[in-house]
């Protein structure tokens, strides 16, 4: 008779828990279903807003208040460019100036019609583009094998670094990370040519008239 009792009393703690999760579940079910809608939505959100970035105009675009009204030749309009960029650059050593996200700054201001690029300008379209991995990193460091001792004297030195030009004599020649980012924005154009983003609104510009 104990035993019997007692296998009853197990099996109504066991249903008694069985409908305490039931209900909970179903208390809890509309909440789920809404924190699901949610990360959906916002999901769908944020994808919107990356290809607006990526190719369309920026919902969040900075327009500099300093630049509204003002007009400037290009002359001018790059002169401003090339020193609040060079500015930019100097704050920023973590980025990689390479063609691409040249051309990914260009297209940006292009497209929102940024004309006048003050360092405020330059900093907001790096989050922008950033926000939406539109840039490209670093490469990483080339990691130097150790040539055994009795080859070392048989084997030429590599030095690891970045393939470019040297504008002095137009010949091909290795920079290291530390000569990359020590070098103004004019230097790093001509040792491997890559067109500033001015230069690039202004190929565009010529092309479309």
């Amino acid at each position: 008779m104990r035993e019997r009792e007692r296998q009853e009393a197990i099996k109504r703690r066991e249903w008694i828990e069985a409908e305490e999760r039931r209900i909970k579940e179903e208390r809890e079910r509309p909440f789920r279903n809404a924190e699901a809608a949610f990360q959906n939505t916002a999901q769908q959100l944020a994808q919107m807003e990356r290809e607006a970035i990526l190719n369309g105009v920026d919902p969040q675009v900075y327009v500099d208040p300093d630049t509204i009204g003002k007009t400037m030749s290009w002359e001018e309009a790059q002169t401003v460019a090339e020193r609040d960029g060079w500015a930019f650059r100097e704050r920023h050593p973590e980025f990689y100036p390479c063609a691409e996200n040249v051309a990914a700054f260009a297209e940006y201001f292009s497209r929102n019609g940024l004309s006048i690029l003050t360092f405020a300008i330059w900093e907001h379209a790096y989050e922008r583009l950033k926000s939406a991995n539109a840039l490209v990193d670093w490469p990483e460091e080339p990691v130097s094998q150790e040539t055994p001792a009795h080859e070392a004297q048989r084997e030429e030195p590599i030095e690891d670094g970045y393939a470019g030009i040297d504008p002095d004599t137009g010949k091909s020649r290795i920079y290291s990370r530390v000569e990359v980012e020590k070098m103004s924005a004019d230097q790093y154009r001509k040792a491997f040519r890559i067109p500033s983003a001015y230069d690039v609104l202004r190929q565009r510009d010529r092309e479309l008239w």
